[in-house]
């Protein structure tokens, strides 16, 4: 499975550069927790070959895993890799 690259050359807009944005997509504990999360998936109204997640109330880490530290905050500091497949019927 291929796992994003860190692009930039330069000052990074996104992280504070090359070792931070290895954290995200480390397997140290000192750094990162996993949770398998399953997620049910619909059909669109409009179009039955659109698959969507559509759940405004989708904070999945709450009290989980290393941002479980504020009782009654939302765990909203996550990476989330999603894996898929589909059976044609």
């Amino acid at each position: 499975m291929a796992v994003p690259m860190h692009r930039c050359t330069g000052p990074c807009p996104v992280c504070a550069g090359q070792l931070d944005f290895n954290q995200w997509f480390s397997t140290a504990a000192a750094y990162q927790q996993d949770a398998v999360l399953t997620l049910a998936e619909t059909t669109d109204s409009s179009n039955n070959n659109l698959f969507q997640f559509n759940n405004a109330a989708f904070w999945p880490l709450d009290g989980q895993l290393l941002g479980a530290s504020s009782p009654g905050a939302h765990n909203r500091y996550f990476t989330m890799e999603v894996c898929t497949s589909l059976r044609r019927k």
